[in-house]
Order: C-alpha cells, then structure tokens, then sequence
C-alpha cells in the first residue's frame, strides 16, 4: 500500500513536469528496447556502433533534461544538488558505453569506475544534512549480506581484481541509498518532499539493477536479465533526475 501510494505521488511529479523535456528520454528508452528485441532476434548485432549510441541516448537525454532546469551551464554550477546529480548522469552515459564491451576486462573495469564516480557524485549530491545513524547501519547490514551472498555464489575463476572491486562497488551503491533515503521522514510520509521521494525510489532501482546484473554475469543466468537490467536502471535514472527541482528563470532587467 505504501509503495503503490509513493509510486502514484511520482508518478504525479513526472506529469507535472515539461514533458516536451522528457520525451526525448521516453522516446530514445522505447527505441533502445526495440533495437535490443532485434538483436534478440539476430536482426542486428550486439557489439554495434548503433546499439552503443541508443544505449547512452536516454542518459544523455535526461542530463540535458536536467541542465535545461537551468538554462545554463553558469547556473547549473551554483546548485550543489543540481550540478551534481548532471555530473553522475554524464559518468553513468561513459559508464553505459564502456559495459556494452563487458566482455573485455579493462574495459569491464573502466565501466565499474565510472559507475562508482557516479554514484559518489549521486551520494554528495543527496548531502550530509540528515545523518540517520540507524539507517547507515541497516544499509552496511544490507551491503555486506548483498556483498557475501553473491561473492559466495561467484565464479571460481573470476580474477581477483573483479572480487575486490565489488566491494568498494557495493559499498558505494548502498551509501547512494543511505544518503537518498536519509532525506524522508519515514514518521510522516504525507510531509515529504516528492522530489525526496523519487531519489529513494531511483536509488533503490539503480541498486536492484546492479544485482541482477551482477548475479546474472557472475553467478547464474537469469531470464530476461538484460531487460529487467536496463528497465530498472533507466527508471532509477529518471528517479534521481526528477529530484533536481525545477528552476525560477531569472529576467533581465
């Protein structure tokens, strides 16, 4: 009942948004779905020029939906949350391209990386005015049963560099949630932020996304992996912009 009543609160503030902002994201996310059924189908190829840009597209897209709050770089840059929140969704856009190569390790590593940016960029974004000790240490808990859970489960013949970058990885995916949740009051939801509100959402989603991810990579095949992968990690994406609020246009005299 709860999560049905937030995800109607944001779904309200997606509305209430200019949506002219928001179509390029909505449109490039149904064209990279479609590409990616055709690759399913082996219409297309995988490792493509093509299936890169439509990969990057919607992040691209929301980056500027974001800037647009703005209406420039100079004032986007005054605004902490603001500016930081474009700065994690232009390493997430690098990121994206470097994982469509997951294959290659380096380059697999060099994704990992701008990911980890990204989150650190999202988790000083979201501030340090609510500290929540009680809710750090229920996030650690959940960090380190995620991080045991699947490393117990991972393949034996995964280097050693992979094992020990998942940790710091986790550890930053779940400082995300921290800092993003640490800004509801869980005593009285009705008083809450919206804007508040679609950050934790979007920071529950991006991390439910890197699990399945990495179980599906690391541990077992799961079903329609990348689809559940790229839906969730799209709809956190859009979580987290959405939590920028919207700009007052300042007039020339």
């Amino acid at each position: 009942m709860v999560l049905c009543c937030l995800t109607n609160r944001v779904t309200r503030l997606i509305l209430k948004q200019r949506m002219d902002s928001l179509r390029p994201f909505l449109f490039f996310s149904c064209i990279f779905f479609l590409n990616k059924f055709a690759i399913s189908l082996n219409y297309l190829q995988f490792y493509s020029p093509t299936f890169l840009i439509l990969k990057c597209v919607p992040i691209l897209s929301l980056a500027a939906f974001v800037r647009g709050k703005f209406g420039s770089f100079a004032r986007i840059r005054q605004d902490k949350h603001g500016y930081r929140i474009f700065i994690g969704l232009c390493l997430s856009m690098f990121a994206d391209a470097a994982l469509v190569y997951q294959d290659n390790l380096p380059i697999f590593l060099i994704g990992i990386g701008l990911f980890f940016a990204a989150h650190m960029a999202y988790v000083f974004a979201f501030g340090w005015k609510d500290f929540k000790p009680k809710l750090m240490i229920l996030c650690a808990v959940a960090a380190i049963v995620t991080h045991q859970s699947v490393a117990h489960n991972m393949k034996n013949d995964l280097p050693e560099v992979l094992k020990t970058s998942g940790i710091f990885y986790t550890l930053a995916i779940f400082s995300m949630i921290w800092r993003a949740l640490a800004r509801l009051d869980f005593g009285q939801m009705e008083r809450n932020n919206w804007r508040d509100v679609s950050a934790g959402i979007g920071s529950i989603l991006f991390v439910i996304s890197d699990i399945i991810l990495c179980v599906n990579k690391f541990v077992t095949s799961i079903h329609a992996a990348g689809y559940i992968v790229m839906t969730t990690y799209y709809a956190a994406q859009l979580g987290i912009a959405l939590s920028v609020p919207e700009q007052p246009v300042k007039l020339k005299p």
